[in-house]
């Protein structure tokens, strides 16, 4: 599950970008996001193997995210460094959200997810990307022209944002 992820975590970071930067060009350069997301995914699997929770991942992740996006554009890299910086924001605000959450209805320690693979672990990985893969299509249909947002990303976006009022 982390390898997936690690994988949609990079895919989503790449597409969050390419709809800002570069839209017209995005969906020719999907095979080349997969794999290098492949890549990324793997040697962010290996540093989990290591220590389940480190600032070495994130520092690879962030690096990686970077010198993708230097590679699909190299016009735009300052303002993918920046969106990039955005991308890891949400993220990690999605992350710890349900992570709060799930802790507070469940009544743990916040700390036990970083230091144990457990099935409450899982959830809270597919709620989160499931979440970021929400809030990036929806970013994705925003900037492609297409104003009107599906009623069933309004509710799903309605429910996220009332359990992360709920969290804090």
């Amino acid at each position: 599950i982390e390898y997936l992820a690690s994988f949609v975590e990079t895919i989503m970071c790449n597409y969050f970008c390419g709809t800002i930067l570069n839209k017209e060009h995005l969906n020719e350069k999907k095979s080349v996001i997969t794999c290098i997301s492949l890549v990324i995914a793997a040697a962010a699997i290996t540093v989990n193997k290591i220590e389940l929770f480190s600032s070495v991942n994130v520092y690879i992740f962030l690096f990686s995210c970077i010198f993708v996006q230097w590679i699909l554009y190299k016009k735009h890299y300052v303002r993918a460094v920046g969106l990039v910086l955005i991308f890891m924001v949400l993220m990690s605000a999605i992350d710890f959200s349900i992570v709060n959450l799930v802790a507070m209805l469940m009544n743990i320690e916040v700390g036990y997810f970083a230091e144990t693979q457990s099935m409450l672990r899982v959830i809270c990985i597919l709620i989160a990307k499931s979440i970021l893969m929400i809030v990036v299509m929806t970013f994705y249909r925003i900037f492609h022209g297409n104003k009107s947002i599906p009623n069933r990303y309004m509710v799903l976006i309605s429910v996220i944002s009332a359990f992360i009022l709920l969290s804090n």
